[in-house]
């Protein structure tokens, strides 16, 4: 991964330079032209840790990275539905990979992070404990992962050093596989 220097130069005291690099990333794609499909597409992915492993996903899909004091939790919701949490006035709704692979969530500390994903209307969160780098990621160069049931329809492939890329399109449809949690359709939210 290359760094560039002059975006993280004239950055404002504060500013997250993972937060400069999404912005960056995501003008480049919209100044480029649309790129053919198949193995020689090259997915730019934000690398974060959730427990001891790797996962990726599209900056497509990421609207923001955010630090969350803590998340209001709701009665009668399940796993992997970890809480609500607001942002510039809204409520984001925060999911737990590692509650959705039947792992216990890790309490919050500094370095947690909620990856959030969407629009302004229509958003969601899924938390990090640590949120790593920017890179990009061909294709074609990506395995079929292990199966984890709780994700399976929600996984582009592993990369040679055991990143999990999601795919965000199903993550971000309402009911998308993530969002029924270990229990199966219906299971969050309801009682």
């Amino acid at each position: 991964m290359s760094t560039d220097r002059t975006a993280s130069a004239t950055l404002a005291p504060g500013f997250d330079p993972i937060e400069a690099r999404i912005i960056e990333e995501r003008a480049r794609r919209l100044a480029a032209p649309p790129a053919a499909a198949g193995d020689d597409a090259i997915h730019v992915i934000l690398v974060f840790r959730v427990g001891a492993e790797l996962y990726g996903l599209d900056l497509a899909f990421v609207a923001q990275v955010v630090r969350v004091g803590s998340l209001v939790q709701i009665p009668g919701a399940r796993p992997p539905f970890a809480g609500i949490f607001t942002l510039r006035g809204g409520i984001v709704s925060a999911f737990s990979l590692s509650q959705a692979i039947g792992q216990p969530q890790k309490p919050m500390t500094e370095q947690t992070r909620a990856i959030v994903c969407g629009t302004e209307t229509s958003r969601f969160a899924l938390l990090a404990d640590e949120v790593l780098q920017v890179e990009s990621v061909r294709a074609g160069a990506l395995t079929p992962p292990e199966s984890t049931a709780a994700l399976t329809g929600c996984t582009r492939g592993l990369t040679a050093t055991g990143i999990i890329v999601l795919d965000g399109e199903p993550l971000a449809k309402t009911g998308g596989p993530l969002f029924t949690g270990p229990e199966g359709l219906g299971s969050v939210g309801q009682d």
